[in-house]
């Protein structure tokens, strides 16, 4: 069953050591199934996640050693609660994703591979369960490995367009790109939740993109395991706005391009391009403000067969409009 997440209501790290389930056993064996890898026989507490039978046999010593929250939330359990095989079972809210990934990164760090290798792109799933389970449970090496991989996609840049298609080759994406690009989704809400301002104008941008369907933006993405990520109210209100915004400063600039002359000829073949059922997406799609974008532009002027001097004429008219557009973009996005 899916499950929506609610940052409005996400409680302090604090309190989350009071977050045992009120729910107990008698003092009987409850139903469980022993994880297939963190079930350790000399192990002396069992954890299970929400709506999971699967429990993980560990030790109290290891979670407390890396842990504040979980070792006040031991000295506050109740030594009569649930137990399996005599040994006390501890239910936690967390979605069973967020429970593999604090056990892993305790026990077989190296198991995770983006955490093995910095090099290795993360799953968006991985970063939203390394960052809500590591804040919320104060271990740094998952939170701030999540940070990191959201800066490094997402940190605003005014000038990122200027980087030529070079720039994208020589480097790893720290998050794999979802089809359609929908991980900004999810990226939006942890930066919404904990605090990431300096990447929501780019997080935001990338959801306004025409990669993005309008299903998507409006419904939102399940993650492995159920748990469905959407925009709040207010963030898709503001994609849809900015949409209109950047579109009409665009029209503009297509006007500009569609009263450029040049000497040679060249406005006849750029303005037949640009009016063309074929390729009329090209200059109508949502403005790129992405590494390569100055490239793409390029390499599309020079297939027209626009001379040289035709072209720096039309870069330099699109370099004032990507200028003006990511200047803008935070104020567009309601963020400044």
């Amino acid at each position: 069953m899916s499950s929506t997440t609610d940052y409005a209501g996400e409680r302090s790290y604090k309190r989350a050591r009071l977050e045992l389930d009120s729910r107990s056993a008698s003092h009987g064996d409850a139903g469980i199934t022993p994880h297939e890898t963190f079930w350790y026989e000399d192990g002396n507490v069992i954890l299970v996640a929400s709506n999971s039978t699967t429990g993980c046999r560990i030790h109290r010593s290891v979670l407390s050693s890396n842990s504040e929250v979980f070792k006040d939330m031991f000295q506050l359990a109740d030594p009569s609660g649930e137990s399996y095989s005599g040994c006390p079972v501890v239910r936690l809210p967390d979605t069973p994703a967020e429970l593999d990934i604090v056990v892993r990164v305790m026990y077989q760090p190296l198991s995770i591979p983006c955490l093995a290798s910095k090099e290795t792109p993360a799953h968006i799933h991985e970063v939203y369960a390394m960052m809500r389970a590591g804040k919320k449970y104060q271990i740094p090496p998952l939170y701030e490995e999540a940070q990191r991989r959201i800066i490094n996609t997402c940190e605003f840049d005014s000038r990122a367009w200027e980087r030529s298609r070079s720039f994208l080759a020589t480097s790893s994406p720290a998050i794999e790109p979802l089809v359609g690009e929908s991980h900004y989704i999810v990226i939006v809400q942890l930066c919404r939740a904990y605090g990431l301002n300096q990447c929501l104008p780019w997080a935001l941008y990338a959801c306004c993109s025409w990669y993005v369907s309008p299903e998507t933006l409006v419904y939102g993405i399940e993650l492995p395991g159920g748990t469905n990520v959407m925009l709040s109210k207010e963030d898709l209100v503001n994609c849809i706005r900015v949409k209109e915004k950047i579109h009409i400063l665009q029209t503009h600039t297509i006007y500009t391009l569609l009263d450029w002359t040049h000497a040679c000829g060249c406005h006849d073949r750029l303005e037949a391009d640009i009016l063309d059922g074929d390729t009329r997406s090209f200059w109508f799609s949502m403005t790129p403000l992405g590494a390569g974008a100055m490239d793409v532009y390029e390499a599309h002027l020079k297939g027209l067969g626009l001379c040289t001097s035709g072209i720096q004429s039309v870069l330099d008219i699109l370099r004032q409009h990507l200028t003006k557009v990511s200047e803008r973009l935070p104020m567009l996005l309601g963020l400044s």
